[in-house]
């Protein structure tokens, strides 16, 4: 499909294909906009969770993968949350870095300056393909409003202190990763947040792991 037409070519359209494509952009915007409240969202696990951390902190988050996995949707998910902040994009050019499916095309410094150019966000996650298989037939999904109450249950609640054992692992990963002083701050928030949607009293190693596993490489 041709992604862009010449003012002459649009001249000649007749209106019923003016109307069909009208109401097809139509329709992309709507499903960009919000996903179907009753509608199960069915996979992609890690990155539902990084989009209830990042919507329950205000953290802004990119959303990384091949076309087709659905980024978008995950997108507009993140925007029922109220999360403002979120971002999309491919993991290269052609797309297809990170897809087990298809090979990619690009070069080693093509993709560098890709990963460059994207924005910098405070999590980072990577969407990876999911069989349409499971998605029709797993059993297992969330609608919206599952994930709105866990936040509305954390609502007003202050971000937990930093415990001794968090903290020391929140050390090492800074030596070993040589984080600057915003990215240990933006880890810190991060896993104050991820404490408070576990009910902790205190920010723990594990709270501090995960918040590191949000961290793209490429803004380290």
């Amino acid at each position: 499909m041709r992604n862009s037409m010449t003012k002459n070519e649009l001249y000649y359209l007749t209106d019923a294909e003016i109307s069909r494509r009208i109401e097809n952009l139509r329709r992309e915007l709507r499903r960009r906009a919000a996903p179907d409240p009753a509608v199960i969202i069915r996979g992609q696990d890690h990155a539902k969770r990084a989009i209830l951390v990042a919507a329950a902190g205000s953290h802004s988050l990119l959303l990384v993968g091949p076309p087709n996995t659905g980024k978008t949707m995950l997108r507009a998910m993140a925007a029922a949350l109220g999360l403002v902040e979120t971002y999309e994009s491919r993991p290269c050019p052609c797309g297809f870095r990170t897809d087990v499916r298809r090979p990619c095309s690009c070069g080693q410094s093509a993709v560098a300056d890709w990963y460059r150019d994207l924005p910098r966000t405070d999590m980072y996650v990577e969407v990876d393909a999911t069989s349409p298989v499971y998605l029709l037939e797993s059993p297992f999904g969330e609608k919206i409003e599952e994930f709105r109450k866990q936040l509305d249950r954390i609502a007003g609640r202050p971000r937990p202190a930093m415990g001794r054992d968090g903290a020391s692992l929140l050390k090492a990963a800074v030596n070993e990763l040589d984080f600057d002083m915003h990215a240990t701050k933006t880890i810190e928030s991060i896993a104050g947040t991820i404490a408070r949607l576990d009910g902790s009293s205190l920010i723990g190693p594990h709270h501090v792991a995960e918040a590191v596993g949000y961290r793209a490489r490429h803004q380290i």
